[in-house]
């Protein structure tokens, strides 16, 4: 027979043929559902399992040195989903538009130059924070010194 979960017949005074604890939890395993016929097995399941992570994530909030890689964690998945945000919307190389994917050639309009210039506006200042051997060549040269500010 398949197991199902009881969640109060020790409250209410129901006594049931087989029970067994659960190590796990303070939940009683029961083999019969005939002692519970209003219990669904996938319904106690979802239920038992929802109620572990309430109490894994209790467990996680109560210790304080936990709260600053919480932090960390949820400022790098923002930060993450911005830049992602942004390069979907953004980027000149990536046409969601029907319209603009029918055209194979990459030929943009004076509107959507003007929009990739500001999308790679930085881009340059952050390429030439260092010299490095990319940007050794003498027509980096004024990329580097405007990037430095010298």
């Amino acid at each position: 027979m398949p197991l199902s979960y009881c969640f109060g017949h020790k409250d209410s005074g129901q006594r049931c043929g087989y029970e067994a604890r659960d190590k796990t939890s303070r939940w009683t395993i029961h083999k019969s559902v005939e002692a519970h016929p209003e219990a669904s097995p996938q319904r106690d399941k979802r239920r038992l399992e929802g109620m572990r992570a309430r109490e894994l994530a209790r467990g996680v909030l109560k210790d304080p040195e936990n709260i600053p890689l919480l932090a960390m964690v949820t400022l790098a998945l923002a930060m993450g989903t911005a830049t992602a945000a942004r390069f979907l919307m953004a980027s000149p190389d990536i046409r969601l538009n029907k319209a603009k994917r029918e055209n194979p050639l990459y030929h943009l309009s004076e509107e959507e130059k003007k929009l990739a210039e500001g999308f790679a506006a930085h881009r340059h200042a952050l390429a030439n924070l260092s010299m490095n051997p990319i940007n050794r060549d003498s027509s980096f040269e004024a990329e580097h010194t405007r990037a430095s500010g010298a």
